[in-house]
């Protein structure tokens, strides 16, 4: 017996709309502040062991 699979196919018809302008700007700026952060990090620590060599 075969089964009516219709309802398992993709609708090739429909194209997804955005629905909400969701902006990424907030994701960016977190990002690059999460970046900033470990490379300011980084160079203190890396300052300070040069200091005491």
């Amino acid at each position: 017996m075969a089964k009516n699979n219709s309802n398992l196919e993709p609708n090739r018809n429909h194209v997804p709309t955005e629905t909400n302008s969701s902006s990424l700007k907030g994701t960016l700026i977190f990002t690059m502040s999460i970046g900033l952060f470990i490379v300011l990090s980084w160079s203190a620590i890396f300052f300070l062991f040069l200091n005491r060599m």
